[in-house]
């Protein structure tokens, strides 16, 4: 190998040829590498997000489908228990009160599946709020990652150790206490009721009205049956939402106790509560039941215009056959007409 002279001028030449680096300039790249990769990291971890958010969403459709189906098997079991004691008066029989019986307990089954079904629903919402927070607490970090790329050294905060305010996500909402919820299930248990003794009284005074319309010799619209029928039907679906609001009131109350959590209403009572309602509406805070996608309009107020709540709504009410139809529009149009008695139709 020649090792003369010649070859010593070649490499000094292209030594000489390279630039010189400053340290600002190494610096700066370096930093929009690291930026660069954090940004690819953001963008991994958001897709990742979003995937996993369009697969929650699609089992909560899957879970709403569920929800109705239930709801609707419900009415049915229900509709035919009621049609079985009406067979078993005529022809009393011990076999036919033990099927009763089985009715019932199907009955409970399924009211007991809807309620954990809408217990699921509620996780998973709530799930997806965090989701939403998360995939926007990306796109800040996105954006911040990018302005400081692009930002000369000076601008650089010096006192790195304290972390930009937009770094940092915002708080979430804590979830509602058990306390809360409790008050929340006693005061959808108690509209119930009260929208129950609204109906009684409705069936009683039309009653009374189809009496004198019958004195005066005018014609009737409805039957005796047809207007009992609708009345029971009415009835039957009201009660189904109390039962299910005390049903969740029970084991609320049972849970608390079992925390030793007080729950005496003057305790934590709102500042602007109301001497003229009572305290577990002014202590009941109402958490909204249905979906952004939902279709259904959610069900309107029918108590005093005072009172800014709303009680949850068992879905599924009706399905193909008319009697439920009719119920299911009767129960969202309740609060529709403010000037008729009991706010109902």
């Amino acid at each position: 190998m020649d090792l003369s002279s010649d070859a010593t001028p070649s490499f000094v030449a292209i030594k000489q040829d390279r630039p010189d680096r400053s340290p600002k300039t190494d610096l700066r790249s370096k930093r929009t590498k690291r930026s660069k990769i954090r940004l690819r990291r953001l963008e991994i971890s958001q897709n990742t997000l979003l995937s996993a958010r369009e697969a929650l969403i699609q089992k909560r459709a899957e879970l709403q489908v569920c929800l109705e189906s239930l709801s609707g098997i419900l009415i049915d079991v229900q509709q035919a228990h009621h049609d079985f004691l009406d067979g078993a008066r005529l022809h009393p029989d011990h076999s036919l009160m033990a099927k009763s019986t089985d009715f019932e307990a199907t009955s409970n089954s399924l009211q007991d599946e809807i309620e954990h079904a809408l217990m699921i629903r509620k996780d998973l919402e709530s799930l997806e709020h965090e989701m939403d927070l998360k995939d926007s607490d990306f796109v800040a970090d996105a954006q911040e990652l990018l302005a400081l790329s692009a930002a000369p050294r000076k601008q650089l905060p010096l006192d790195l150790k304290t972390p930009s305010e937009s770094f940092l996500a915002p708080p979430l909402e804590p979830p509602p206490s058990p306390r809360t919820e409790y008050f929340s299930k006693a005061g959808d248990a108690k509209i119930w009721s009260e929208r129950i003794s609204d109906l009684d009284l409705e069936h009683m005074e039309l009653l009374t009205q189809r009496d004198i319309a019958i004195d005066r010799g005018d014609a009737l619209d409805l039957s005796d049956d047809q207007v009992q029928h609708d009345y029971e039907m009415k009835r039957s679906a009201l009660l189904t939402a109390l039962e299910h609001a005390e049903r969740g009131r029970d084991s609320l109350k049972a849970y608390c106790h079992g925390l030793n959590i007080n729950l005496d209403p003057r305790q934590g009572a709102p500042s602007n509560s109301s001497n003229t309602t009572s305290d577990l509406e002014d202590n009941a805070v109402h958490l909204p039941h249905k979906s952004d996608n939902s279709d259904e309009a959610p069900l309107k107020s029918c108590i005093k215009a005072s009172t800014p709540r709303e009680p949850v709504v068992p879905e599924g009410y009706g399905r193909d056959d008319d009697d439920h139809e009719k119920v299911r529009s009767w129960i969202h149009s309740i609060g529709s007409h403010e000037s008729a008695p009991g706010c109902l139709d």
